[in-house]
């Protein structure tokens, strides 16, 4: 039996990770971000980085502090119109 947090698809589970990739719930740079924090646990063998690697993987990326910190956004609000469409 699945669990609730996966899928069956084609006899395969997805988790629900996989299932927001499929079905587009994510903007490129969530992807773009999530595939770099995959190839560094999976080049590192580090399942659970550290705050710090995960800012060192940010700063490989190209991310900058650029202006000065605002608010956070609202939940389930963010960037919703620049999202995958797929």
């Amino acid at each position: 039996m699945a669990r609730p947090t996966e899928t069956i698809v084609g006899g395969h589970r997805r988790c629900r990770f996989m299932n927001g990739i499929l079905d587009g719930d994510y903007s490129a740079d969530e992807l773009d971000f999530m595939k770099a924090m995959d190839e560094y646990k999976r080049l590192r063998r580090r399942p659970f980085p550290t705050w710090s690697e995960v800012l060192a993987v940010l700063r490989s990326r190209g991310w900058r502090k650029l202006a000065e910190p605002a608010a956070l956004p609202e939940p389930n609000r963010a960037n919703a119109d620049d999202r995958v469409q797929g």
